[in-house]
């Protein structure tokens, strides 16, 4: 059994253990107070470039395209804004 590399994986898992924490900032990019957007701009930042160094790394390993590291940070992204559209929703119907 192989790894799956030689670009035959996806979605890039070292990747996506940076970019999973993108779900962390919603709640801050969208705060009313402009300290806690700043701060969630911050981490967007911080999280991102993370990303993108683990995914170069197996890129230059041989595991990775580089598509495979945005549409890893895509599916992360659209997948945190989605649970906390969800979240927000819900929280309406019960009035909160």
């Amino acid at each position: 059994m192989t790894d799956g590399g030689g670009g035959r994986c996806f979605p890039g898992g070292h990747a996506s253990s940076a970019f999973a924490f993108l779900a962390l900032t919603p709640v801050w990019l969208t705060a009313a107070d402009p300290a806690h957007r700043r701060l969630g701009r911050q981490l967007v930042w911080a999280i991102v470039i993370t990303g993108i160094l683990f995914g170069t790394a197996q890129t230059l390993r041989g595991a990775h395209y580089p598509s495979h590291t945005a549409w890893t940070a895509w599916l992360c992204w659209v997948g945190a804004w989605a649970w906390f559209t969800a979240y927000q929703a819900i929280n309406k119907c019960r009035g909160r």
